[in-house]
């Protein structure tokens, strides 16, 4: 599947969680100050000293994070993609952080920290990046996977309103003849006669789209359609259902009352 990257800008969103873990960071490099003695700053000068060294490091390394999916493909050698965008930022920010101690161990009269600075802030943002470019993969795929979705015209969404809304979700070749549900987790198992399908949603709402289909409710977590059911037996003391699929599911006491009125068993 080949999916079309629209030329945006390079935009970085700074989000207030962020900020605040950046405050934390300047602020704990001011007071532990890792190069100790051998920086002249102090108080006001050593904070902003501290800001500018973290904040053009962030700022490098977002933007080339953020944008890196947003300008390629996601589906085009994503693992490689990482890896090179990867190296691009943590050469960005080591290159950054290593160029202004260089500034001040020159000044000191020390030039000595530049390289081993350059390597270990390089290997740390590289790791950095590679975690939050996995991230934003992750959300580049489902924002594309949204708005490659077909909409839902006027005219569906009524007849959704009077048919089946939760067949709507399935997949095409699935169909439309849904036989039961499922809970399993936060996710709903829809079965078909051709196929199941698992929807991330609340079994409960499940239950309300797919109210217009003569069923009921047998367990807390399953639904079957009246018109799959082929036989009910009892085993071992309990009611089974099973459905056109071979499929068997246990029914609770606490519905046995009702599954039976309703479905004539």
């Amino acid at each position: 599947m080949q999916l079309s990257i629209p030329k945006t800008p390079l935009t970085i969103q700074i989000s207030s969680s962020h900020a605040a873990a950046f405050s934390v960071v300047t602020i704990g490099c001011m007071l532990v100050d890792p190069f100790g003695h051998m920086n002249p700053l102090s108080g006001f000068g050593l904070l902003a000293w501290w800001f500018f060294i973290n904040a053009t490091s962030y700022l490098s390394g977002e933007l080339v994070t953020q944008n890196t999916f947003r300008l390629r493909d996601p589906d085009c050698w994503p693992f490689g993609t990482i890896v090179v965008a990867s190296a691009v930022a943590a050469l960005l920010v080591g290159g950054n952080v290593s160029l202004v101690i260089l500034i001040m161990t020159y000044v000191v009269d020390c030039p000595y920290f530049f390289w081993p600075t350059f390597i270990a802030v390089s290997k740390l943002a590289f790791l950095i990046a590679v975690g939050r470019l996995f991230f934003f993969l992750h959300e580049r795929i489902a924002e594309l996977a949204i708005a490659s979705a077909p909409e839902v015209s006027e005219q569906t969404a009524v007849e959704a309103e009077s048919g089946c809304a939760l067949a709507l979700r399935l997949p095409a070749y699935l169909g439309e003849n849904i036989l039961y549900l499922r809970s399993q987790d936060h996710y709903v198992e829809v079965m078909t006669d051709k196929g199941s399908h698992l929807i991330k949603m609340r079994f409960r709402d499940a239950m309300e789209e797919v109210q217009p289909l003569q069923g009921q409710q047998i367990h807390r977590s399953c639904w079957v359609r009246q018109s799959a059911v082929v036989r009910a037996k009892t085993h071992n003391r309990r009611l089974l259902i099973e459905t056109s699929d071979g499929a068997r599911h246990p029914v609770s006491r606490s519905f046995i009352p009702d599954v039976r009125a309703k479905m004539r068993l």
